[in-house]
């Protein structure tokens, strides 16, 4: 028994840093900061994941019928957890604006909010499985961790999705998107625990399960590559003019590489590409900013640190400005 709670932190801990090294994986050009992404993961795994057990607790209705679980997971949970994950969206959107850029950024921070909530839920049922014996608990964690281990990032990247667009958007849309993408949210959490509980007198419900999941996942996926691809195209198109002053030629080549081309390179010019990538790309993004917020001073002011700091680097490694 103490093997198997011992066994049940690690496989949290391990997946979940396994999952958010995917992400900032594909986070390809302007990366997050770390410390708002362990923000983002601990909003989900503390605060996030408690007040949704005190408050889904709080309204619970009494009785344990099927109706009543349909009830309390399809409707009510997924309402309460989907705001209450939402909330650190909304902070960072907020008063984190100049780092939160789009459509990539929310689902990162979305998905962020999501794992950190699984972590925290998966941990509480394995937990919990450990009183029903090794073969339950086994299956929990298959199911819980494996089979559904993405659904909790992939509900909230809905409503992150939602803030990415209303962040680029006049201020009368920014609350109809943000409210569409945190119903769909809901709405795929809603879908998944109503087939999950009609799964106990029904395998076909547990199929819809698989269906509608697999269905989320695919189109949050899309929507992401999709992102970083126009993120990509962003990038080219603003730091084009960059060349010859704030870049080298040969910095935009790398800079334009989905994966750039480390080979032949020191470590201290390695160091310098991955900064100077960085530094760019958010260049590139503040630039396409501030052509729809032209009066924005925070914007204009950052835009000319970022070039300093660009052009120092330039000169670092002794190439013409």
């Amino acid at each position: 028994m103490i093997v198997a709670a011992f066994a049940s932190v690690i496989i949290v801990v391990v997946s979940t840093l396994v999952y958010t090294l995917l992400l900032w994986w594909a986070d390809r050009y302007e990366k997050e900061p770390k410390r708002l992404m362990v923000y983002a993961l601990l909003w989900g795994a503390v605060p996030a994941a408690f007040l949704s057990i005190m408050l889904e607790l709080s309204v619970a209705m009494p009785g344990d019928g099927l109706l009543q679980s349909i009830v309390d997971a399809g409707i009510t949970g997924p309402i309460i957890e989907e705001v209450t994950k939402g909330v650190m969206l909304w902070i960072l959107f907020t008063y984190r604006r100049l780092e939160f850029d789009g459509v990539l950024d929310g689902i990162i921070y979305g998905a962020l909010v999501g794992f950190g909530f699984a972590m925290t839920e998966n941990l509480l049922y394995f937990v919990g499985g450990l009183g029903e014996g090794i073969v339950t608990w086994s299956f929990i964690v298959l199911l819980r961790q494996v089979v559904f281990g993405l659904n909790h990032a992939f509900y909230t990247a809905f409503t992150g999705i939602g803030f990415g667009l209303a962040r680029s958007r006049p201020r009368i849309l920014q609350g109809p998107l943000i409210l569409g993408g945190l119903t769909l949210a809901i709405l795929f959490h809603a879908l998944h625990n109503i087939t999950i509980t009609l799964a106990q007198v029904s395998i076909l419900a547990f199929l819809l399960t698989l269906m509608f999941d697999a269905g989320g996942i695919i189109v949050v996926l899309t929507v992401l590559i999709g992102a970083i691809l126009r993120e990509k195209r962003l990038i080219e198109m603003e730091l084009a003019e960059e060349v010859g002053h704030t870049l080298s030629s040969e910095d935009f080549e790398r800079i334009r590489q989905v994966q750039p081309a480390f080979q032949g390179l020191t470590t201290a010019e390695r160091k310098r590409l991955r900064r100077v990538r960085q530094l760019a790309a958010e260049l590139a993004l503040k630039k396409s900013q501030l052509r729809r917020e032209q009066d924005n001073a925070t914007l204009r002011n950052r835009i000319i640190q970022l070039r300093a700091a660009l052009i120092e680097l330039r000169q670092s490694a002794g190439q013409d400005t």
